[in-house]
């Protein structure tokens, strides 16, 4: 009997163990995604501060990132179009040597 108490206590302990994996686990989730929203929180207050105290170094920076964007939006156009120039003129001179 004290054979059959033991199996089902060591069977509780590693059920009870699992329940603990998953709680951990969870609770390790909840954490991250709790840092997470931590940190925007932090970022959106920081950003209102900056607002107030610098309003007109704040407004600069956003045109600034909005012309950077823009630049490298065109720098990237620029170089698909290269890529499609290179792409037709190597067509144009493959197509130009079959013709006798």
């Amino acid at each position: 009997m004290a054979e059959l108490e033991s199996v089902l206590f060591t069977n509780e302990l590693e059920i009870s163990g699992d329940k603990n994996k998953h709680a951990s686990n969870r609770t390790r989730k909840l954490a991250i995604n709790g840092d997470d929203e931590m940190l925007a929180l932090l970022k959106n207050r920081a950003i209102k501060e900056l607002e107030q105290t610098f309003p007109d170094e704040v407004e600069s920076y956003r045109k600034i990132r909005a012309l950077s964007a823009a630049v490298s939006y065109i720098y990237d156009f620029v170089g698909w179009i290269s890529q499609q120039c290179k792409y037709l003129s190597m067509r144009f001179i493959m197509v130009g040597n079959n013709n006798p």
